[in-house]
């Protein structure tokens, strides 16, 4: 196995085929995973049945009702651009968060890459987390987000999870967002401060010069860990088909990150909005 470091975070494996591992090499690369955020598998040759298989060793999968599976393998969606009119639309969000236990990894495996555009995008969540002003950090800590998402049979699903979310198997700190087109409330707070708080929160999360930029090859596997980064999918400029099989392993309920918060900042916002988020 070769590895190399990404940048501004990321792993970019080699050498490494994953349908051929065992379950001893499958909890390194779940750990390397957790540890690097993206991990990019190179040159991987399986079908859709293989690629499920190798998520199944990762966890158990889960499936996002309304998406299209892929015919002949149901526990994974298709993600194309193929036959549409226009690009599709995406934004930095958390995949499926508004459920009671998000997918803790998802993984795309490119079937067709466009001859030019179609990168994939990642924000490290960790480093936004810890580079956010205490006084915001404490405040957060008390703090949950509800994550709500209108179905396709109409009803809403939402639930809340913890603004600043420990990751169950590194400790780490991650600010945990999705776009404000799902994140609706905060808890304790009155609903025009908190749809500025996390439209604040999310800028912060998505400045370009923090962001690993993926462009696809033939043959790549990219897992990344939905616990620790937001991403979305660069539809400008694509020539050619776009297609990708997409499965996810179930997470845990999120578990908040351990803080301390002085009582006089419970209910008292800092300067989220002005100078404390956006410096």
């Amino acid at each position: 196995m070769r590895a190399q470091h990404l940048r501004p975070f990321g792993l970019e494996v080699r050498d490494l085929a994953l349908n051929r591992l065992d379950t001893h090499s499958i909890k390194a690369v779940r750990e390397l995973i957790c540890r690097h955020r993206v991990v990019v598998f190179r040159n991987q040759q399986m079908d859709a049945t293989g690629f499920a298989d190798v998520l199944m060793l990762l966890g158990e999968m889960m499936f996002t009702d309304g998406e299209i599976a892929v015919d002949g393998e149901p526990r994974l969606n298709l993600v194309t651009n193929v036959g549409r009119t226009r690009p599709p639309r995406s934004v930095f969000h958390t995949d499926t968060s508004y459920v009671a236990r998000p997918p803790a990894f998802t993984a795309l495996q490119a079937v067709h890459v466009p001859q030019k555009g179609g990168a994939t995008l990642f924000s490290d969540q960790v480093r936004v987390a810890a580079k956010l002003p205490a006084a915001t950090r404490a405040w957060l800590a008390l703090r949950s987000i509800r994550h709500a998402w209108l179905q396709p049979d109409g009803t809403m699903a939402k639930t809340w999870h913890p603004a600043l979310r420990r990751h169950a198997e590194t400790g780490e700190t991650a600010l945990f967002l999705s776009t404000p087109e799902r994140c609706d409330r905060i808890s304790d707070t009155d609903d025009a401060t908190g749809a500025r708080v996390i439209a604040a929160l999310y800028q912060r999360s998505i400045r370009a010069s923090e962001l690993y930029r993926h462009h696809w090859c033939a043959g790549d596997i990219v897992v990344w860990d939905d616990r620790l980064t937001m991403h979305r999918a660069d539809h400008s400029a694509v020539e050619g088909e776009r297609v990708f099989y997409r499965g996810m392993v179930l997470g845990e309920h999120p578990v908040p990150a351990q803080g301390s918060c002085a009582d006089k900042q419970r209910n008292h916002v800092p300067e989220l909005i002005t100078t404390g988020m956006m410096h």
